[in-house]
């Protein structure tokens, strides 16, 4: 059914006891991503933000979400098919909320958004509120672990510890800012090659290459503060090392979640 705001009191009301979500965000404009994650660090939740439909599937595949923000046009993939494919590829017990969100507001757009899965809209431009009542309509267990698999986030929820790089930067006075930026500049180089190079590898089906990139980007990552992404890259490496079968693509698509996500997060530490 349509979210709106006839919920708002009560999403107001109840934001202060509800635990935070795990929301993915799927927006492709620059501009509504930062003002949609800001809504939502207000209401009291931390997204991970992809920018196209294709990144999104590639996401909840990979990791468990409470909530996705599926906005209906985008490149790539658009949020209807997107949702269409994450109904049918991800477990009965890991399927998220979605909800669109799209400037259309005609019945007709509604009803195509219900019936390609998604379980409710909001009309752009969000207003908090709206935003807030159709979140306060997600339920979701009480442990972080859904079928078996336990969000693959840090411990304060996203997906940078911004305490690795904020130790360095606090003794740089002001060069920090510099530095930072041409640090940033140097893992987006270095992580791009290495995750070109392990899809090479993963379509030449080079499990030793994959496990050796794997390890390239763990490092990197881990230096960084990008905590999720080291820590994926670090067991995609363990199982490139084992003998036990190992899905290349699977792992693929792990890693080019989790470099997505690791990219908004220290992203916004410059911001």
């Amino acid at each position: 059914q349509a979210l709106g705001a006839a919920q708002t009191q009560r999403a107001e009301a109840t934001r202060a006891t509800a635990r935070p979500l795990r929301v993915l965000l799927a927006e492709d404009n620059a501009v509504n991503q930062r003002v949609a994650v800001l809504m939502l660090e207000r209401l009291g939740h931390r997204a991970d933000v992809v920018g196209n439909g294709l990144e999104a599937v590639q996401a909840v595949t990979a990791a468990a979400y409470d909530v996705v923000l599926m906005d209906v046009q985008m490149p790539v993939l658009d949020g209807l098919e997107a949702t269409r494919r994450i109904r049918l590829q991800v477990p009965p017990q890991r399927q998220p909320t979605i909800i669109a969100m799209t400037a259309n507001a005609l019945s007709e757009d509604r009803d195509r958004c219900l019936a390609a899965g998604m379980n409710g809209y909001l009309s752009k431009p969000v207003r908090r509120e709206d935003l807030a009542a159709a979140l306060s309509l997600v339920t979701v267990p009480d442990d972080a672990v859904k079928d078996g698999v336990v969000d693959e986030v840090a411990p304060d929820g996203g997906a940078v510890d911004p305490t690795v790089l904020g130790s360095l930067l606090s003794r740089l006075g002001d060069r920090a800012p510099g530095f930072l930026t041409g640090l940033l500049a140097t893992w987006e180089t270095e992580t791009a090659k290495s995750s070109a190079a392990f899809d090479a590898a993963v379509d030449d089906d080079d499990r030793e290459a994959a496990g050796r990139l794997a390890h390239s980007i763990k490092g990197g990552s881990a230096s960084m503060g990008a905590v999720e992404l080291a820590r994926i890259a670090g067991e995609i490496e363990a199982a490139a090392r084992g003998d036990d079968p190992l899905d290349l693509a699977q792992a693929r698509d792990r890693l080019t979640a989790a470099v997505a996500r690791a990219r908004v997060g220290l992203a916004s530490l410059s911001a």
